[in-house]
């Protein structure tokens, strides 16, 4: 598989060790922060005097905790695993940080913009439908000040934790997968297949194990798509970006990983519509890129002001 993107990885250092030292550590810095700052919260239900928070261990979570919470050391845990990846970079393959996301010697902002806001438009077009087909799943939220009130923290936090799993995921792992496996998508399918890893602990599989799961395999596979053909980072950025932003700010669901009230709220996820309606909407996507060139024409837009 030729690719200029999957190539960045033979600047700096690439032995093998050194990959699997770096994600060692990024992983390390991860799970330590995020267990060490649940084990803190624990503590603090069982010291804090109030017999109303507790630890449920038959649920696994905190009881009389606000789950916003939860939502705040999740996104604690990837700002430590953005740490680990840099220092990987930076120490093990001595290479630029910005190889992960670009051959540029910038970030090409309207690309990633185009990601987001193309994205987020067919989560709209899709939602609306699934809407019109079944409205009484659908509840506006009883306290729009609240999600007024916290928006600002989410908008920022939640760009933060998709960039990094991007970075992580589609940029230092596949163009590491690539030093290896150059044919028939290898890099691709492995890629997506370790993205996939990390979220068999959400709760959203109580909804339909195999089908959750062929959903993330299929997301991590659009996004290794999309940055192979484009040949940078950026769109896979803005779209992850624009998937989370969505379910936190505008329409969540029962049993999302994402612990933030939204100004709507999905009390029926049927798992089988919802990978139909994925796979369509991924079909669209791509197409709209690169079939009919939105891509190339803001890529060469952006190239022309510069």
């Amino acid at each position: 598989m030729a690719s200029p993107y999957l190539d960045l990885a033979l600047e700096g250092k690439n032995n093998w060790w050194r990959y699997a030292l770096g994600i060692s550590i990024t992983i390390v810095l991860w799970l330590g922060v995020t267990t060490s700052l649940f084990m803190v919260l624990g503590i603090w239900t069982v010291i804090d005097g109030d017999p109303s928070t507790y630890v449920d261990t038959k649920a696994g979570s905190f009881a009389g905790i606000d789950p916003f919470i939860n939502y705040i050391i999740l996104n604690m845990g990837h700002l430590a695993m953005l740490l680990g990846l840099f220092l990987a970079m930076r120490f093990l393959h001595q290479r630029r940080f910005l190889t992960l996301i670009t051959a540029d010697s910038k970030i090409n902002w309207r690309m990633m913009g185009l990601g987001f806001g193309l994205y987020v438009a067919l989560l709209i077009v899709f939602t609306l439908f699934d809407y019109l087909r079944d409205p009484a799943t659908y509840h506006f939220t009883r306290n729009t000040k609240r999600v007024l009130l916290l928006a600002p923290i989410v908008l920022i936090l939640t760009p933060i934790q998709t960039t990094t799993e991007e970075l992580v995921f589609r940029g230092y792992l596949l163009q590491g997968a690539g030093l290896v496996f150059r044919r028939f998508g290898f890099p691709v399918v492995i890629s997506a297949a370790i993205f996939t890893l990390p979220h068999l602990a959400n709760p959203e599989l109580v909804h339909g194990f195999w089908l959750v799961v062929l959903y993330y395999f299929g997301i991590g596979l659009l996004f290794a798509l999309v940055t192979l053909k484009s040949k940078s980072l950026e769109l896979a950025i803005g779209a992850h970006a624009s998937v989370n932003l969505f379910s936190a700010l505008i329409v969540n669901y029962s049993d999302s990983a994402l612990t933030t009230e939204s100004l709507f709220f999905c009390t029926n996820v049927d798992a089988v519509e919802n990978i139909v309606l994925f796979i369509v909407l991924a079909l669209i996507f791509y197409a709209l890129l690169f079939r009919l060139d939105l891509a190339g024409k803001v890529g060469r837009a952006t190239r022309d002001l510069s």
